[in-house]
């Protein structure tokens, strides 16, 4: 009797250590995907960023066709990678109404699109370290990153 006991104890064991591993796995894998991912934005952010500095700190006056097109990738590039109404990218709505405008008011906002896509990107960038980082720690550290973004934004 007390061998069945010992092998339905064991099989409870092994059952409770498979779905813990299984679930850790899962997580592992949704948490490496999404740092991946988000690499992927920062890399196509830093590129359109230096694409759109580029074009409009070496053109005086009125843009040539080739720089307007320039322009208009790199602008429209950012912006549809931005996302206004997700409470980690609090930057975005103050960045937006910026890059909406034409050549001639973005590039008289340069500085201040520069310093909206810097901040963007590191606090991207922390995101990435702590969703690499151990996973119990992850919620309060993206907390801690969050309250960061939104009184930087309150003192600007």
């Amino acid at each position: 009797m007390s061998e069945i006991i010992a092998a339905a104890v064991a099989a409870l064991v092994a059952l409770a250590v498979s779905l813990i591993t299984e679930i850790r796995e899962k997580e592992h894998l949704f948490a490496d995907t999404v740092s991946s991912e988000r690499m992927k934005w920062i890399r196509e952010i830093r590129k359109l960023s230096v694409k759109l500095f580029t074009v409009c700190e070496s053109c005086n006056g009125t843009p040539t066709p080739e720089q307007l097109i320039a322009f208009l990738e790199a602008r429209n590039g950012i912006l549809i990678r931005l996302n206004p109404d997700d409470a980690y990218y609090s930057d975005d709505q103050a960045l937006i109404p910026m890059l909406e405008k034409d050549f001639a008011g973005v590039k008289n906002d340069l500085p201040q699109i520069r310093k909206y896509l810097m901040k963007i990107l590191k606090s991207e960038w922390d995101k990435v370290k702590i969703e690499a980082g151990k996973s119990l720690t992850k919620e309060l550290q993206m907390k801690k990153i969050q309250k960061k973004i939104e009184k930087e934004r309150r003192n600007s």
